[in-house]
């Protein structure tokens, strides 16, 4: 595998894809890739027949059939059973044109694009940004799943053009079923409205009356969002990216024990717990961020060193470890001894 299939492995989003796709391809007889880029989706996967397409890189791995080719110029006899799409088609002009022969390809189309990434966030993205109704536009039909993670929006489209049927007998509106799809404001503004009351009742969390609420100080109501807010951003595993979002938003001076920044402190912590090492670089350099890293510098270099330990990047995580020293702390000299350990090992 190359240098980038290495580098992305262990991004949550493709660790959803390879759970997604081991779901829907049971009873699979064949699978195919498209732009895979020597990104490894599918080879754990027991269809008879796995193909990646690339037109420079295609998955060179054993049991997988690679093809090198432009997409637009390769035809296929027979339809796959499940035809896969990732990180592929914001970079096409024609991603209208490249969807709709996706559709041809198969029976069901799985793919993933960027969730509303800023224009010019990525220089060789040329269709950002995109939401649910941009994707839409390009399949000419309405996915039979659709979820947002890390930042990717994962979509499952049929063929057929059967979800419209399936939603109908149901009596609602496809739409109606993600409610991540709103604008960060719109967002903000019904947290402060309604307090989230209902969801902390949910978790059972002790809340102040409303009848209180409305005669509590400005700063003591203050305080009760904030300490509401924190403990969705940990918590709340369907929406902790959304949470912590909103905290960097509304209490970007809010400091820890240590007088480092609370939310950007947690929200960097929890990228690094699942290997999204570029996602949490791009957020510190966010300069809606950087006046806030003016106190603590080495609390970043702590949480990397150990997310690289973590993940086995043991010259990147000794490194940093190493820069700690001379030291008193337990932490880091024992990190130290066990991974210069771990390397004679080897």
């Amino acid at each position: 595998m190359s240098i980038y299939s290495n580098s992305r492995e262990h991004l949550a989003y493709y660790r959803y894809i390879r759970n997604l796709l081991s779901m829907l391809s049971c009873g699979c007889e064949s699978i195919i890739d498209i732009g895979s880029n020597d990104i490894d989706v599918i080879s754990h996967l027991h269809c008879s027949r796995r193909v990646s397409l690339d037109i420079r890189k295609p998955l060179e791995k054993n049991g997988i059939e690679a093809i090198k080719a432009d997409f637009f110029k390769q035809s296929f006899e027979e339809q796959f059973d499940i035809v896969c799409c990732f990180e592929v088609l914001e970079h096409l002009e024609n991603a209208s044109t490249f969807a709709q022969k996706l559709v041809k390809t198969g029976r069901l189309i799985i793919v993933s694009v960027p969730y509303k990434w800023k224009i010019g966030e990525c220089k060789f993205h040329c269709q950002d940004p995109i939401d649910a109704d941009k994707l839409i536009s390009w399949f000419k039909r309405e996915p039979l799943f659709l979820q947002v993670v890390s930042r990717r929006m994962i979509a499952v489209f049929s063929s057929e053009n059967i979800a419209d049927e399936l939603f109908k007998i149901n009596g609602i509106n496809f739409k109606d079923n993600y409610n991540w799809d709103k604008d960060l404001k719109k967002f903000k503004e019904n947290f402060i409205e309604k307090n989230i009351s209902l969801t902390l009742q949910k978790e059972s969390i002790n809340i102040v009356d409303k009848k209180e609420d409305s005669q509590l100080s400005k700063s003591v109501e203050e305080k009760l969002n904030k300490e509401r807010l924190y403990h969705l951003a940990l918590y709340n595993n369907a929406d902790n990216e959304k949470y912590f979002k909103l905290g960097l938003e509304m209490f970007p001076e809010e400091r820890d024990k240590y007088g480092h920044p609370l939310f950007l402190k947690e929200y960097i912590r929890f990228l690094l717990k699942y290997g999204r090492f570029n996602e949490a670089v791009n957020v510190l350099h966010d300069k809606k961020t950087n006046k806030d890293l003016d106190v603590g510098q080495k609390w970043i270099d702590r949480l990397f060193a150990r997310a690289y330990e973590q993940y086995g990047q043991y010259d990147q995580a000794l490194k940093l470890f190493m820069s700690f020293l001379p030291t008193n702390d337990g932490e880091i000299t024992n990190a130290i001894k066990r991974i210069k350990a771990k390397c004679c090992s080897k």
